[in-house]
């Protein structure tokens, strides 16, 4: 897909990272304004509780927006602002090429479930067999392509961990992961911190269980009319 294949008027949900590479803890809404070319494009800015939120030059955007039922990715980043006609606008650039991608991937399912991590040497030691012990967490959600920890000490992005997540008692995931951001948290009293990590390597299996565990308690609090079908 191309900018130039967007309609205006389209709907978008973005997710916002400042010059920090933090994730902005809020759910963006606009609509897409028009391409200046295949690379440079303009969408409304997003207004918070009846004001335009100051989203920044230099920051990164993920949008998302549906055509034909497909959902789609672009990657992008802030280039400048500007009002016309009292209106607030965003132009941005896009990084790499419009991504389609999997619904059932993309859907983030919050729950808390434990989880045990530690940062993976990416130089060991030869002479010292010991590894860095696992430390324990939980969740804060869970998707298909990745899970969002709650942390008690910020950790930088780029960094790979060896997991280990237990969707019950007895059924361990294991998997490595990278970390895409970390930002504060206020879910949580005793975390001060969560952190976006995106599975790197994990078998094929074991994440088809993850989707199929998140879809199973997701039809169980629709029947029990905690959410709605659209998972709203």
């Amino acid at each position: 897909m191309k900018l130039s294949e967007i309609k205006t008027g389209t709907k978008l949900e973005l997710e916002a990272f400042n010059t920090l590479n933090e994730k902005i803890d809020i759910k963006f809404v606009s609509q897409f304004e028009t391409a200046v070319n295949e690379d440079e494009f303009i969408i409304a800015a997003p207004i918070i509780e009846g004001n335009v939120y100051p989203i920044r030059k230099g920051w990164k955007l993920n949008l998302y927006f549906l055509v034909k039922d497909n959902l789609y990715r672009i990657e992008a980043e802030v280039t400048g602002r500007k009002t016309i006609k009292n209106i607030a606008y965003l132009s941005a650039i896009k990084i790499g090429e419009i991504e389609r991608v999997q619904r059932r991937q993309f859907f983030r399912f919050e729950c808390s479930l434990p989880v045990r991590y530690r940062v993976m040497d990416m130089e060991p030691d030869k002479n010292s067999p010991e590894e860095t012990e696992f430390i324990k967490t939980i969740t804060k959600d869970l998707s298909g392509g990745g899970v969002s920890l709650l942390l008690k000490e910020r950790m930088e992005a780029g960094l790979l961990l060896e997991c280990e997540l237990w969707l019950t008692d007895t059924d361990k995931i294991s998997f490595k992961g990278k970390v895409v951001r970390c930002s504060e948290s206020e879910v949580n009293a005793n975390y001060a911190y969560e952190a976006g990590i995106q599975f790197y390597d994990i078998d094929y299996q074991d994440k088809e269980k993850i989707i199929k565990h998140i879809f199973t308690e997701q039809r169980k609090l629709i029947k029990k009319g905690l959410i709605y079908r659209d998972g709203g």
